[in-house]
C-alpha cells in the first residue's frame, strides 16, 4: 500500500482523530473506511437510481394505461347513452298509433314526438 500526506484543517482533522480514538483504529483506517463507504454509498446510489428510472417508466405506463380506460369508459358511456335513446325510441314506437307511426314513416319523428 502506498502512503501519501495530505494538509487537512484542524476541524477536519479533530473529526478524523475523534473517530479514530471513539473506534480504537488509525487515522488512516478511518480514512480508508470512509472511502469505502463512500465507493459502497456511490453505488448505492447508482442501483437506486436504476430503481427510479425503473418506477418512471412503469408510472408512465400505467398514466398511458389510465388515459385508455378513461377513453373507454367514455366511449362505452357515449354507447349506453345511444342504446338508452333507441329503447326510449323502440318504446315510443310501440307505444304509438298506426297513424302517428304513419305519420312519422312520411315525414320523420319530431322532438316534439
Amino acid at each position: 500500500m502506498d502512503s501519501i500526506t495530505i494538509r487537512l484543517q484542524e476541524d477536519r482533522l479533530r473529526r478524523i482523530a475523534d473517530e479514530a480514538d471513539q473506534r480504537d483504529m488509525s487515522r488512516s483506517d478511518v480514512i480508508r473506511e470512509w472511502f469505502d463507504e463512500r465507493d459502497e454509498l456511490r453505488s448505492e446510489c447508482a442501483r437506486l437510481q436504476s430503481e427510479c428510472e425503473d418506477l418512471q417508466t412503469e408510472c408512465d405506463r400505467l398514466q398511458r394505461e389510465k388515459r385508455l380506460l378513461l377513453e373507454q369508459r367514455e366511449e362505452h358511456t357515449e354507447l349506453v347513452n345511444a342504446v338508452k335513446e333507441e329503447r326510449t325510441l323502440a318504446k315510443q314506437k310501440a307505444n304509438a298509433g298506426v297513424f302517428t307511426r304513419a305519420k312519422w314513416w312520411l315525414v320523420g319523428m319530431g322532438d316534439d314526438d
